[in-house]
């Protein structure tokens, strides 16, 4: 269909804050020092620019888990997020774009990126083997919390 075609940009939604991360980690600077900080996940907002509510960050979660769990059961969990492969990386994007088209709103997928690398390395410690093997029963649904580290 041709809302299949339509990617998102600058031009198509101005009200988009953070197309990049540099974009997004030179406001938190700023930010942090005036005090506007709203809260995590700041660089997530909907087509119109508001920040998501919390509901829908916590489906995110769960998503982004269900997707990692999909990568751990075909074979493909990377050892870090910095080492996925692009296939796994397409498949995870493929998922987590479909379900939240909120992720199109970024210059090559960073806020996908971001989130996935500052909490998959949690998910994978609870969740897989050291042979990088899905456990089986173990609870994938904890909540991690994202660092607000700027270093990852």
């Amino acid at each position: 269909s041709p809302n299949d075609l339509h990617c998102p940009n600058r031009e198509t939604h101005q009200n988009i804050k953070f197309w990049t991360k540099a974009d997004f980690l030179k406001w938190l600077d700023s930010a942090r020092g005036d005090g506007h900080n709203r809260g995590k996940l700041l660089f997530l907002v909907d087509e119109h620019g508001e920040p998501i509510p919390e509901l829908i960050i916590k489906a995110i979660r769960k998503a982004l888990r269900a997707a990692w769990t999909e990568l751990a059961i075909r074979g493909l969990a990377p050892l870090s997020w910095g080492r996925v492969t692009a296939s796994a990386a397409e498949l995870t994007n493929m998922i987590m774009e479909k379900a939240f088209p909120l992720f199109r709103l970024a210059d090559n997928g960073w806020k996908l990126d971001y989130l996935a690398t500052a909490s998959y390395t949690s998910w994978r410690r609870n969740n897989l083997n050291e042979s990088g093997n899905y456990r089986k029963g173990s609870n994938s649904d904890g909540d991690e919390k994202l660092s607000s580290s700027k270093g990852k």
